[in-house]
Protein backbone atom coordinates (compact mmCIF):
# COMPACT_ATOMS: atom_id res chain seq x y z
CA UNK A 1 0.00 0.00 0.00
CA UNK A 2 0.83 3.68 -0.57
CA UNK A 3 0.44 4.81 2.70
CA UNK A 4 3.13 2.58 4.19
CA UNK A 5 6.06 2.85 1.75
CA UNK A 6 5.08 6.73 2.37
CA UNK A 7 5.36 6.33 6.27
CA UNK A 8 8.40 4.30 6.15
CA UNK A 9 9.92 6.19 3.86
CA UNK A 10 9.91 9.49 6.45
CA UNK A 11 6.69 10.79 5.63
CA UNK A 12 3.45 10.95 7.62
CA UNK A 13 -0.39 10.25 6.85
CA UNK A 14 -1.95 12.74 5.24
CA UNK A 15 -5.54 11.39 4.10
CA UNK A 16 -8.46 12.67 6.93
CA UNK A 17 -9.86 8.93 5.92
CA UNK A 18 -6.57 6.66 7.13
CA UNK A 19 -5.25 6.19 10.44
CA UNK A 20 -1.73 4.44 11.06
CA UNK A 21 -1.58 2.42 14.35
CA UNK A 22 1.19 0.94 15.97
CA UNK A 23 -0.45 -2.02 17.58
CA UNK A 24 -3.58 -3.11 18.39
CA UNK A 25 -5.34 -0.72 20.57
CA UNK A 26 -6.25 -2.32 24.74
CA UNK A 27 -8.92 0.28 25.40
CA UNK A 28 -11.85 -1.08 23.46
CA UNK A 29 -13.80 1.79 24.33
CA UNK A 30 -11.53 4.40 22.85
CA UNK A 31 -11.15 2.62 19.73
CA UNK A 32 -14.69 2.38 19.16
CA UNK A 33 -14.88 5.88 20.04
CA UNK A 34 -12.27 6.95 17.36
CA UNK A 35 -13.87 4.86 14.90
CA UNK A 36 -17.18 5.99 15.21
CA UNK A 37 -15.40 10.04 14.67
CA UNK A 38 -13.39 8.83 11.72
CA UNK A 39 -16.38 6.93 10.34
CA UNK A 40 -18.76 9.62 11.17
CA UNK A 41 -16.67 12.81 9.70
CA UNK A 42 -16.38 10.71 6.36
CA UNK A 43 -19.15 11.63 4.57
CA UNK A 44 -19.88 8.25 3.45
CA UNK A 45 -16.77 7.79 2.21
CA UNK A 46 -14.78 4.61 3.51
CA UNK A 47 -12.15 4.72 6.54
CA UNK A 48 -8.58 2.59 6.97
CA UNK A 49 -7.32 1.49 10.22
CA UNK A 50 -3.38 0.84 9.07
CA UNK A 51 -2.43 -1.81 12.49
CA UNK A 52 1.36 -2.61 12.85
CA UNK A 53 2.44 0.74 11.14
CA UNK A 54 4.15 2.92 13.49
CA UNK A 55 3.68 6.74 12.08
CA UNK A 56 6.13 8.37 14.45
CA UNK A 57 9.08 5.47 14.40
CA UNK A 58 8.22 5.25 10.23
CA UNK A 59 8.44 1.30 10.08
CA UNK A 60 6.32 -1.60 9.96
CA UNK A 61 5.89 -3.65 13.65
CA UNK A 62 4.60 -6.54 15.22
CA UNK A 63 1.27 -5.28 16.62
CA UNK A 64 0.91 -7.56 18.94
CA UNK A 65 -0.23 -11.04 20.06
CA UNK A 66 -4.28 -10.13 19.01
CA UNK A 67 -6.75 -11.75 17.43
CA UNK A 68 -8.00 -9.78 14.90
CA UNK A 69 -11.99 -11.31 15.05
CA UNK A 70 -11.92 -11.10 18.92
CA UNK A 71 -10.73 -7.50 19.25
CA UNK A 72 -13.14 -6.65 16.43
CA UNK A 73 -16.02 -8.11 18.52
CA UNK A 74 -14.54 -6.38 21.41
CA UNK A 75 -14.83 -2.98 19.83
CA UNK A 76 -18.06 -3.47 17.96
CA UNK A 77 -19.62 -4.05 21.01
CA UNK A 78 -19.15 -0.36 22.13
CA UNK A 79 -21.77 0.80 19.33
CA UNK A 80 -24.84 1.54 19.92
CA UNK A 81 -26.73 -0.59 17.16
CA UNK A 82 -24.79 -0.56 14.29
CA UNK A 83 -20.71 -0.32 13.94
CA UNK A 84 -18.90 0.42 10.04
CA UNK A 85 -19.19 -2.47 8.10
CA UNK A 86 -15.60 -4.53 8.20
CA UNK A 87 -13.19 -5.85 5.86
CA UNK A 88 -10.38 -7.06 7.68
CA UNK A 89 -6.88 -8.36 5.44
CA UNK A 90 -3.79 -9.10 5.89
CA UNK A 91 -1.29 -7.27 3.70
CA UNK A 92 2.09 -8.78 3.38
CA UNK A 93 4.66 -5.54 2.58
CA UNK A 94 8.46 -5.21 1.89
CA UNK A 95 9.16 -4.09 5.64
CA UNK A 96 6.94 -6.49 6.90
CA UNK A 97 2.76 -7.85 7.31
CA UNK A 98 0.48 -5.59 8.25
CA UNK A 99 -3.74 -5.48 9.22
CA UNK A 100 -5.98 -3.35 7.04
CA UNK A 101 -9.30 -2.93 8.13
CA UNK A 102 -11.19 -1.47 5.56
CA UNK A 103 -14.54 0.42 6.23
CA UNK A 104 -17.86 1.16 5.03
CA UNK A 105 -19.08 4.03 6.43
CA UNK A 106 -22.82 4.15 4.82
CA UNK A 107 -24.70 3.66 7.34
CA UNK A 108 -23.99 7.64 9.83
CA UNK A 109 -24.07 8.74 12.35
CA UNK A 110 -22.49 5.79 14.48
CA UNK A 111 -23.36 6.16 17.89
CA UNK A 112 -21.22 4.77 21.27
CA UNK A 113 -21.95 3.83 24.50
CA UNK A 114 -20.32 5.52 27.34
CA UNK A 115 -18.96 4.92 30.57
CA UNK A 116 -22.22 6.94 31.86
CA UNK A 117 -20.20 9.43 33.56
CA UNK A 118 -22.78 12.63 34.16
CA UNK A 119 -25.48 10.62 33.27
CA UNK A 120 -24.54 10.55 29.09
CA UNK A 121 -24.33 6.92 28.14
CA UNK A 122 -24.40 7.69 24.38
CA UNK A 123 -22.36 9.64 22.18
CA UNK A 124 -21.91 11.07 18.57
CA UNK A 125 -18.21 11.26 17.83
CA UNK A 126 -16.91 13.42 15.14
CA UNK A 127 -13.10 13.57 14.07
CA UNK A 128 -11.68 17.02 13.00
CA UNK A 129 -8.28 16.59 11.89
CA UNK A 130 -6.27 15.42 14.80
CA UNK A 131 -9.15 16.79 17.66
CA UNK A 132 -11.86 13.69 18.75
CA UNK A 133 -14.75 15.51 19.97
CA UNK A 134 -18.98 15.39 20.14
CA UNK A 135 -20.47 15.81 17.02
CA UNK A 136 -22.32 19.64 16.90
CA UNK A 137 -25.78 19.55 15.89
CA UNK A 138 -25.75 20.61 12.09
CA UNK A 139 -22.93 17.96 11.74
CA UNK A 140 -25.66 15.27 12.95
CA UNK A 141 -27.54 16.54 10.96
CA UNK A 142 -26.07 16.24 7.41
CA UNK A 143 -25.01 12.82 8.42
CA UNK A 144 -28.99 11.82 9.35
CA UNK A 145 -29.91 13.92 6.00
CA UNK A 146 -26.98 11.45 3.77
CA UNK A 147 -28.40 8.45 5.54
CA UNK A 148 -32.17 9.37 4.79
CA UNK A 149 -31.35 9.42 1.07
CA UNK A 150 -29.65 6.01 1.20
CA UNK A 151 -32.77 3.43 0.49
CA UNK A 152 -33.72 0.94 3.82
CA UNK A 153 -33.87 -2.33 3.31
CA UNK A 154 -36.40 -4.22 5.66
CA UNK A 155 -36.47 -8.48 5.11
CA UNK A 156 -40.43 -9.21 5.23
CA UNK A 157 -39.78 -12.79 4.89
CA UNK A 158 -37.21 -15.51 3.68
CA UNK A 159 -35.43 -18.71 3.88
CA UNK A 160 -32.14 -20.13 3.35
CA UNK A 161 -32.16 -24.58 2.39
CA UNK A 162 -28.56 -25.95 2.65
CA UNK A 163 -27.93 -29.51 1.40
CA UNK A 164 -25.42 -32.28 0.98
CA UNK A 165 -24.98 -32.76 -2.89
CA UNK A 166 -22.53 -35.96 -3.45
CA UNK A 167 -20.26 -36.05 -6.63
CA UNK A 168 -21.89 -37.64 -9.72
CA UNK A 169 -20.04 -39.29 -12.31
CA UNK A 170 -20.69 -39.04 -15.98
CA UNK A 171 -23.29 -40.92 -17.58
CA UNK A 172 -23.70 -40.33 -21.46
CA UNK A 173 -26.65 -42.88 -21.84
CA UNK A 174 -28.46 -40.51 -19.65
CA UNK A 175 -27.48 -37.28 -20.86
CA UNK A 176 -25.93 -36.63 -17.10
CA UNK A 177 -22.73 -34.28 -16.78
CA UNK A 178 -20.40 -34.93 -14.22
CA UNK A 179 -20.35 -32.74 -11.00
CA UNK A 180 -18.17 -32.37 -7.89
CA UNK A 181 -19.11 -32.74 -4.89
CA UNK A 182 -19.90 -30.23 -1.86
CA UNK A 183 -22.95 -28.36 -0.07
CA UNK A 184 -25.58 -26.59 -2.33
CA UNK A 185 -27.15 -23.29 -0.59
CA UNK A 186 -30.63 -22.34 -1.95
CA UNK A 187 -32.56 -19.51 -0.69
CA UNK A 188 -35.34 -16.55 -1.07
CA UNK A 189 -35.64 -12.84 0.43
CA UNK A 190 -38.95 -10.65 0.09
CA UNK A 191 -37.94 -7.45 1.34
CA UNK A 192 -39.63 -4.01 1.28
CA UNK A 193 -36.91 -1.01 -0.17
CA UNK A 194 -38.45 2.25 1.04
CA UNK A 195 -36.28 5.04 -0.76
CA UNK A 196 -37.56 8.96 -0.98
CA UNK A 197 -35.36 9.18 -4.17
CA UNK A 198 -34.59 7.18 -7.52
CA UNK A 199 -31.33 5.79 -7.27
CA UNK A 200 -30.05 2.60 -8.99
CA UNK A 201 -27.83 -0.80 -7.56
CA UNK A 202 -25.26 -1.47 -10.53
CA UNK A 203 -25.63 -5.48 -10.77
CA UNK A 204 -22.08 -6.08 -10.55
CA UNK A 205 -21.07 -4.44 -7.38
CA UNK A 206 -24.38 -6.87 -5.56
CA UNK A 207 -22.66 -8.67 -2.94
CA UNK A 208 -24.45 -11.20 -0.64
CA UNK A 209 -23.02 -13.52 2.28
CA UNK A 210 -24.08 -15.94 4.48
CA UNK A 211 -22.47 -16.63 7.85
CA UNK A 212 -22.41 -19.26 11.04
CA UNK A 213 -20.10 -18.80 14.18
CA UNK A 214 -17.78 -21.08 11.90
CA UNK A 215 -17.20 -18.65 9.07
CA UNK A 216 -18.71 -16.42 6.40
CA UNK A 217 -19.37 -17.39 2.44
CA UNK A 218 -20.29 -15.53 -0.14
CA UNK A 219 -23.17 -16.39 -2.53
CA UNK A 220 -24.38 -14.88 -5.85
CA UNK A 221 -27.76 -13.36 -6.70
CA UNK A 222 -29.17 -15.38 -8.91
CA UNK A 223 -32.62 -13.86 -9.30
CA UNK A 224 -34.54 -10.60 -8.42
CA UNK A 225 -37.03 -8.24 -9.16
CA UNK A 226 -39.58 -6.46 -8.25
CA UNK A 227 -43.86 -6.33 -8.50
CA UNK A 228 -44.58 -8.37 -11.66
CA UNK A 229 -47.61 -8.92 -12.98
CA UNK A 230 -49.15 -11.65 -15.31
CA UNK A 231 -48.75 -10.51 -18.78
CA UNK A 232 -50.08 -13.67 -20.54
CA UNK A 233 -48.39 -16.66 -22.06
CA UNK A 234 -45.31 -17.45 -24.71
CA UNK A 235 -45.89 -19.71 -27.60
CA UNK A 236 -45.04 -22.59 -25.75
CA UNK A 237 -47.42 -21.71 -22.62
CA UNK A 238 -44.78 -20.36 -20.57
CA UNK A 239 -46.71 -17.55 -18.09
CA UNK A 240 -45.03 -14.24 -18.86
CA UNK A 241 -44.80 -11.01 -16.33
CA UNK A 242 -43.85 -7.59 -16.93
CA UNK A 243 -42.85 -5.47 -13.63
CA UNK A 244 -46.12 -3.69 -11.61
CA UNK A 245 -44.15 -1.38 -9.40
CA UNK A 246 -41.60 0.88 -8.41
CA UNK A 247 -38.58 -1.15 -9.03
CA UNK A 248 -37.74 -2.29 -12.33
CA UNK A 249 -34.92 -4.95 -12.61
CA UNK A 250 -33.35 -4.63 -16.25
CA UNK A 251 -30.90 -7.62 -16.98
CA UNK A 252 -26.91 -7.30 -16.75
CA UNK A 253 -28.12 -3.41 -15.42
CA UNK A 254 -29.36 -3.64 -12.21
CA UNK A 255 -32.59 -2.88 -10.20
CA UNK A 256 -33.82 0.80 -10.69
CA UNK A 257 -35.71 2.35 -7.94
CA UNK A 258 -37.92 4.40 -8.28
CA UNK A 259 -39.88 4.77 -5.08
CA UNK A 260 -40.75 2.52 -2.16
CA UNK A 261 -42.01 -1.16 -2.93
CA UNK A 262 -41.17 -4.56 -2.12
CA UNK A 263 -37.96 -6.62 -4.00
CA UNK A 264 -37.60 -10.57 -3.90
CA UNK A 265 -33.88 -12.06 -4.06
CA UNK A 266 -32.41 -15.67 -4.63
CA UNK A 267 -30.14 -18.19 -5.68
CA UNK A 268 -29.06 -21.09 -6.06
CA UNK A 269 -25.43 -22.07 -5.40
CA UNK A 270 -22.82 -25.25 -5.03
CA UNK A 271 -19.64 -24.83 -3.03
CA UNK A 272 -16.88 -27.40 -2.73
CA UNK A 273 -16.37 -28.88 0.35
CA UNK A 274 -13.71 -31.04 0.29
CA UNK A 275 -12.56 -30.64 3.47
CA UNK A 276 -15.79 -30.98 5.30
CA UNK A 277 -15.66 -27.67 7.17
CA UNK A 278 -18.96 -26.53 5.26
CA UNK A 279 -20.56 -29.30 6.44
CA UNK A 280 -19.42 -29.31 9.90
CA UNK A 281 -20.48 -25.47 10.35
CA UNK A 282 -24.54 -26.13 8.52
CA UNK A 283 -25.08 -28.88 9.97
CA UNK A 284 -24.58 -27.59 13.60
CA UNK A 285 -25.91 -24.25 13.37
CA UNK A 286 -28.80 -22.98 15.13
CA UNK A 287 -29.35 -19.41 13.08
CA UNK A 288 -27.32 -17.80 9.74
CA UNK A 289 -26.51 -14.81 9.39
CA UNK A 290 -27.30 -13.25 5.72
CA UNK A 291 -25.66 -10.18 4.64
CA UNK A 292 -26.81 -8.14 1.41
CA UNK A 293 -25.57 -4.84 -0.31
CA UNK A 294 -26.48 -3.00 -3.01
CA UNK A 295 -23.94 0.26 -3.59
CA UNK A 296 -25.85 3.25 -5.08
CA UNK A 297 -24.12 3.91 -8.65
CA UNK A 298 -22.57 7.34 -8.65
CA UNK A 299 -22.24 7.80 -4.64
CA UNK A 300 -19.98 6.52 -2.03
CA UNK A 301 -23.42 5.18 -0.32
CA UNK A 302 -24.82 1.25 -0.46
CA UNK A 303 -28.00 0.23 0.91
CA UNK A 304 -27.55 -2.80 2.87
CA UNK A 305 -29.95 -6.11 3.98
CA UNK A 306 -29.59 -7.62 7.63
CA UNK A 307 -31.43 -10.47 9.00
CA UNK A 308 -30.65 -13.51 11.38
CA UNK A 309 -32.63 -16.82 10.33
CA UNK A 310 -33.64 -19.64 12.43
CA UNK A 311 -33.10 -23.27 11.93
CA UNK A 312 -36.65 -24.81 11.81
CA UNK A 313 -38.10 -27.81 11.60
CA UNK A 314 -37.18 -29.78 8.41
CA UNK A 315 -40.40 -29.07 5.92
CA UNK A 316 -42.12 -32.52 4.50
CA UNK A 317 -40.37 -34.16 1.68
CA UNK A 318 -41.75 -35.41 -1.76
CA UNK A 319 -42.58 -38.70 -1.56
CA UNK A 320 -42.21 -41.23 -4.38
CA UNK A 321 -44.77 -42.07 -6.75
CA UNK A 322 -43.81 -45.98 -6.06
CA UNK A 323 -42.15 -48.17 -4.42
CA UNK A 324 -38.91 -49.38 -6.75
CA UNK A 325 -36.88 -45.95 -5.90
CA UNK A 326 -37.21 -43.63 -2.57
CA UNK A 327 -35.83 -39.71 -2.66
CA UNK A 328 -33.03 -39.18 -0.09
CA UNK A 329 -32.76 -36.70 2.49
CA UNK A 330 -29.93 -34.67 1.99
CA UNK A 331 -30.70 -31.97 3.67
CA UNK A 332 -28.06 -30.52 6.13
CA UNK A 333 -30.60 -27.58 7.58
CA UNK A 334 -33.26 -25.42 6.80
CA UNK A 335 -33.82 -21.82 8.55
CA UNK A 336 -36.26 -18.97 7.91
CA UNK A 337 -37.60 -15.64 8.96
CA UNK A 338 -41.01 -14.12 9.11
CA UNK A 339 -42.74 -17.57 8.68
CA UNK A 340 -41.31 -17.95 5.08
CA UNK A 341 -41.17 -21.85 4.36
CA UNK A 342 -38.77 -23.30 1.20
CA UNK A 343 -40.52 -25.08 -1.44
CA UNK A 344 -41.41 -28.80 -1.20
CA UNK A 345 -37.86 -30.68 -1.26
CA UNK A 346 -37.17 -33.76 -3.18
CA UNK A 347 -33.66 -35.49 -2.75
CA UNK A 348 -31.80 -37.71 -4.94
CA UNK A 349 -33.59 -40.76 -6.56
CA UNK A 350 -32.34 -43.97 -5.07
CA UNK A 351 -33.23 -47.19 -6.13
CA UNK A 352 -35.39 -49.49 -3.71
CA UNK A 353 -35.38 -52.90 -5.44
CA UNK A 354 -32.81 -55.78 -5.21
CA UNK A 355 -30.07 -56.01 -7.86
CA UNK A 356 -30.77 -58.55 -10.26
CA UNK A 357 -28.77 -61.24 -11.10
Amino acid sequence: MDVVETVVAGGRVEDDRVEAKRQWPSDHRRAARQIAGLANAAAGEPILWIVGLDEDEHQVRNPGDVEPSNWWNQVSSRFSDVPPDLTLLRVPMPHGPVAALWMETGRTPYVVTTDGAGGVDREVPWRRGTSLRSAHRSEILRSVIREAETPQLDLIAGWVRVTRSRPRTRDDDLGIDATPGGLEFVFSLTAYVEALEPVRFPQYRWSFEIATSQGTWSLPIDQISGPQTHAGSSSSGRPLYEPAGSIVYIPNSGLHINGSDSITLGGRTLLPDEAGELERAFSRAHRVDVSARFPIALTSRRAGLDAVLRRITRTKMRESPNSRFRYVDERLGEFSYGGGLPYEYRGPVETTEPAKD
